[in-house]
């Protein structure tokens, strides 16, 4: 993934200074997470829509079903005492993910998921509170 993105910079004629940098960053994040989970998307059962709108529609739609569903798995990682954010650097460089772990064709690598448990030393800047009534209501 990271030469994939480091080609994808250089054309876009980025710096080397910046590039190592977002790479040294990138990289750090996947190694030290202690658990990386790969989510990838098929379209295998997808509806065959005639027209390209709706079959862009299809994939949208399990797109947002696969958001909706990494987004369950941490919050229950978080019930169980877990941290963890999604990327999307699969989504840049999914041939190499692909060839790295010899992934079917039809699986397009979609996210990753780190997990790992919190560094209790850290501390979290304090948040206002939150007006629920504004939060929720549109005016």
């Amino acid at each position: 993934m990271g030469e994939a993105w480091r080609t994808d910079l250089e054309r876009e004629g980025e710096s080397v200074h910046t590039i190592d940098r977002l790479l040294r960053r990138s990289h750090a994040q996947l190694v030290e997470a202690p658990v990386l989970l790969l989510a990838c998307l098929t379209l295998e059962g997808s509806h065959r829509w005639p027209d390209e709108g709706r079959r862009f529609a299809e994939r949208d739609m399990f797109v947002q079903s696969l958001g909706a569903a990494l987004q369950n798995l941490l919050l229950a990682a978080g019930e169980a005492g877990l941290a963890g954010y999604l990327k999307g650097a699969p989504l840049f460089s999914a041939d190499a993910v692909r060839s790295a772990l010899d992934l079917p064709a039809d699986w397009e690598p979609t996210f990753l998921v780190l997990l790992g448990y919190p560094d209790k030393s850290a501390e979290l800047p304090p948040r206002a509170a939150i007006e629920i009534d504004r939060f929720l209501l549109q005016r």
